[in-house]
């Protein structure tokens, strides 16, 4: 028996909801089509050939305090006939802590294990090939994993169980908890983007893992749907006010009030999503606030074999008014590639504008826009005099969504600085950590963060300064151009800019202008880069490392503008950039989202920010550097204790009226809620810092072996997923039969209000559907795809210059977008009499309904062998017949009978869908198109296994 290999590329289920904005149009609607409700077996080519095996998914959260735990339930039964491989590509929030994975069959739990990641391969592949039941879960990226479960029997019942603890955001009074949906479509730099729905990337040498962070997108017309339940219970001990779906509807199913005090807000609730049969193609976000609007400091404290560790929870002080504006130089960053076309595009243009309205006369800007290339509206910042934003207004309102997402050459643009350096300066510890390549900076020394302070007599060198970096590595560096003789006179902060540079010995600071300050600002500029994207990219670590290797002094903002957008890189590149992360989704308004980043550019909350310690024994905390608050969110710290967990610690920063300094008493042993999830989130922080090192390396698979080992030894010792390390499972008291496997892909959702034209072209789209008509010729002189772009295939076509070419149908008055029209393959006959047009229209028809692989494939196969046997990329023809998938509109009795004239041979009907599996002469392939009841011919290919290491499950 022959094992089929599924690719279910979704985790949950969602529904539409109306948007709260008035601005815009309402999203249209994914289009429903005529289905039992259950997933699709696709082959490679898109064509479905069955029932997919998953059939429910259940998502369960317990929300103490700050820390959520989550579990995840999928439930696979093969009703298919036939045994099968499920494989699929499905979202974990970015921040997780993936600490469990547990393989159910029958009445047996089997607990996967953690391994490192090419042996947990190999134990999953030996398994298979030895017919065993098993799991295996990779993390492929921060917020995309792949869990494969192998040797699936007909009517057999499988379930994964993935738990995962996280820390909770909080923001200006509101907590938030996210749950990922769906996997954007990526962008692959290099070619290796997904040329249409129903097909996965490639491997590029840019994204050496293309093919696996691209899951196939569900074609234009279906969707792929399962049923889901999503329970949140949150344990807040005090009442709980506004909670609320911002994209789902949910019900409070039970609240439980404090004794006494029925009529006040309960103190926990728990909530389930209301439908469980909507689509799954935006993150479900839910928010609350508390009785009071401050969260207090908490110390949490869980030892266990492995140590002592702590989370600490800081809660910052409130925003303060500057009593100067700081001007600012404002650099905006528009992504107008093919997945922001449509919906998204209009929304960034909404924030823009209002972005534009806010600015005040002593700030300057510029826009810079990034799709298949640059465009730059200034070749340097002008100011924010009223015809300058009356300009850049028009040319925002221009702008339209096509072509790829090729971010890297924006981020070098908008981070380069100009002649008039304005910038927020440096701390001593980030100064130590940049390149040493001549760049100019601002650098903000306390003399506290010198080791070995004071220099000698004051010299106008300083050699052999000292400062502690992240790791506990010491970095030793020299100072000239100070004036001779500057001695503080008792200030701890002095100001200095200049030239960063490397020396034979040591790296070298070479001051130009030099102060004793009593804070780091004053009315120095600041330099914001602002990014207004979906991040639907596949080299986000390199985008990362890039800011963090180029942003010196330049504050980056990132601005996810979307339904289900990548936080990963949106939340990595404010964190590189030293900046803030906002998300803003399609039925949010903008004016809340501008204003909030108005308020934090120009008052930080808390800047310069350090931890004193005091005697408490600490020992790899992380961050490592703590970021500046531009919100007022808490500050979140991991860490060791190497003593007593008692003692006093001081949280010191800069705010926009002076110094700042809140003296915190800890103390452990309290009274215990549950908080044996520490470790794991001790390690993810590590993790993180260390993959953040060298992010560019982890992207092309080239990361140091000595990290590697670090990482890969802590994913084992704490038990948690990360890029090196696997969760496996294996039943070995099960035994399937022999068989070699098919490989079968089920797309994911497109994301709401992501435009199908603009990810793939409107010829390209168009060509993936092979039961719409072909779209007419483009006007001459225009570009033939959405927006001139080609979706996300890289354009040279200057945005603000495209056209959109008009396919049959013209526009959609529901979202503005270029829209293929649908008509069926029975619609009425052309008006043009024209024979041969019409012959060429039907030929063409016929062909669509064709994989291209078919095509031609009588007269190659002619040409190799006389006696019908060709083998050619996984197509294998012997006498003549060939084995293929045919999809049907409809499939009654005359149907069949034209089947059997042309000598189809019958071998699998699915019960699920209107489709076919059997042999046919490849002669016979055009006839067969022809069928004004077939959809769809596609080749049935097998998918060779390489052979698994000789390891022992």
């Amino acid at each position: 028996m022959s094992m089929i290999r599924c690719a279910v590329a979704l985790l949950c289920a969602c529904t539409l909801s109306p948007p709260s904005t008035a601005q815009l149009p309402e999203p249209p609607p994914t289009p429903q089509v005529p289905t039992t409700g259950g997933l699709l077996l696709l082959d490679d080519s898109g064509a479905p050939v069955g029932a997919c095996p998953l059939k429910h998914t259940d998502v369960r959260a317990e929300i103490i305090g700050f820390v959520a735990r989550t579990t995840v339930r999928q439930i696979f039964e093969n009703d298919t006939g036939r045994k099968i491989e499920a494989v699929y590509t499905f979202p974990l929030p970015q921040n997780a802590a993936v600490d469990a994975m547990v393989l159910e069959v029958g009445p047996r739990r089997i607990v996967g294990e953690i391994r490192e990641r090419a042996e947990a391969r190999a134990i999953y592949e030996a398994a298979v090939k030895a017919g065993h039941v098993a799991a295996l879960l990779d993390q492929e990226r921060p917020n995309i994993f792949t869990q494969a479960v192998a040797n699936i029997e007909p009517g057999a019942t499988i379930t994964i169980e993935i738990r995962f603890a996280e820390m909770l955001k909080f923001d200006e009074g509101f907590f938030e908890w996210v749950f990922p949906m769906v996997v954007g479509p990526r962008y692959i730099p290099g070619g290796g983007s997904a040329p249409a729905p129903g097909e996965r990337g490639t491997d590029t040498p840019q994204v050496p893992d293309g093919s696996k962070i691209t899951p196939p997108v569900t074609p234009k017309g279906t969707r792929a749907g399962h049923d889901i339940a999503v329970q949140v219970t949150i344990d807040a001990g005090q009442p709980i006010y506004d909670l609320s779906s911002t994209q789902h509807e949910i019900d409070v199913v039970d609240a439980t009030h404090s004794a006494g005090a029925a009529d006040e807000a309960p103190h926990r609730v728990t909530i389930r999503l209301r439908n469980e049969a909507e689509i799954p193609n935006r993150d479900f976000i839910l928010r609350y606030r508390l009785a009071t609007d401050k969260i207090g400091d908490a110390f949490l404290v869980h030892e266990d074999e492995h140590g002592r560790f702590f989370t600490l929870v800081l809660q910052p002080p409130q925003r303060v008014a500057p009593a100067q504006r700081v001007p600012r130089e404002l650099i905006f960053v528009l992504d107008t590639s093919g997945s922001m076309h449509g919906y998204p595009i209009e929304k960034s243009k909404e924030l823009m504008r209002r972005m534009l309205a806010t600015m005040g006369p002593r700030d300057t800007f510029n826009i810079i826009t990034f799709a298949g290339h640059t465009a730059i509206l200034w070749d340097q910042p002008r100011p924010a005099t009223r015809e300058n934003v009356a300009a850049a207004t028009t040319f925002v309102n221009t702008l339209r969504g096509g072509g790829g997402t090729e971010m890297m050459k924006a981020i070098e643009a908008a981070l380069v600085q100009t002649t008039r350096q304005s910038a927020a300066p440096l701390t001593s510890t980030a100064l130590a950590a940049l390149p040493a390549d001549d760049r100019v900076v601002t650098v903000l020394v306390n003399i506290d963060d010198i080791m070995n302070w004071p220099p000698p007599n004051f010299r106008s060198t300083w050699a052999g300064l000292a400062v502690r970096l992240p790791g506990d590595e010491l970095r030793i560096f020299e100072i000239t151009g100070v004036p001779a003789g500057a001695d503080g006179q008792g200030r701890k902060h002095f100001l200095a800019s200049g030239t960063w540079s490397a020396a034979p010995q040591r790296n070298r600071f070479d001051v130009q202008r030099f102060e004793w300050v009593d804070d780091g600002y004053g009315t120095t500029p600041i330099r914001i880069a602002s990014f207004l994207t979906d991040g639907y990219v596949g080299n986000d670590m390199e985008i990362i490392a890039a800011i963090r290797r180029n942003a010196a002094t330049t504050r980056v903002f990132s601005f996810g503008v979307g339904s289900s957008v990548n936080r990963f890189l949106l939340d990595g590149m404010a964190a590189a950039g030293r900046g803030e992360v906002e998300y803003v989704t399609l039925e949010a308004g903008a004016d809340e989202a501008v204003q909030r980043f108005h308020d934090r550019v120009l008052a930080p909350v808390l800047t310069n920010i350090r931890i004193d310690w005091g005697t408490l024994p600490v020992e790899e905390v992380y961050p490592a550097e703590i970021p500046d608050l531009f919100a007022e969110r808490p500050v979140l710290v991991h860490g060791r204790l190497t003593g007593p967990a008692q003692g006093a610690i001081v949280l010191a920063g800069q705010r926009a009226d002076g110094p700042y300094a809140e003296p915190i008493t800890v103390a452990w042993p309290v009274a215990p809620p549950d908080r044996s999830v520490l470790p794991a989130l001790w390690a993810r922080a590590k993790v993180e810092h260390l993959m953040m090192m060298d992010y560019l390396a982890a992207q092309v698979q080239n990361m140091p072996d000595a990290r590697r080992a670090q990482i890969v030894e802590l994913g084992v010792r704490y038990g948690i997923l990360t890029q090196f390390t696997s969760f496996v499972a294996v039943e070995t008291l099960t035994v399937t039969t022999d068989g070699e496997p098919v490989r079968i892909d089920v797309p994911v959702e497109m994301p709401q209000g992501v435009s199908y034209e603009g990810v793939f072209g409107t010829e390209r789209f168009a060509r993936a559907l092979p039961h719409l008509a072909m779209p007419a010729a483009p006007t001459a002189g225009r570009p033939a795809t959405a927006g001139g772009g080609g979706g996300m295939m890289p354009s040279g076509q200057p945005v603000a210059a495209r056209e959109p070419a008009r396919a049959r149908g013209g526009t959609s008055a529901a979202n503005g977008e270029d829209a293929v029209s649908a008509p069926g393959d029975n619609e009425a006959t052309p008006r043009s009499k024209d024979k041969d047009e019409m012959a060429a229209l039907r030929a063409a028809r016929v062909q669509g309904r064709l994989a291209l692989a078919l095509h031609g494939l009588a007269a190659k196969v002619a040409a190799a062998n006389p006696d019908g046997d060709y083998t050619a990329d996984r197509i294998v023809v012997q006498k003549w017949r060939l084995g293929v998938i045919v999809t049907f509109r409809t499939l009654n009795a005359e149907v069949r009978a034209a089947l059997a004239d042309l000598g189809f041979e019958i071998q699998y009907e699915a019960t699920a869908a209107t489709l076919l599996v059997g042999q046919v002469d490849v002669r016979k392939l055009d006839d067969l198109a022809a069928l004004d009841a077939v959809l769809a011919v596609r080749p049935l290919s097998a998918e060779v296994k390489p052979e698994a290491p000789a390891v022992q499950p």
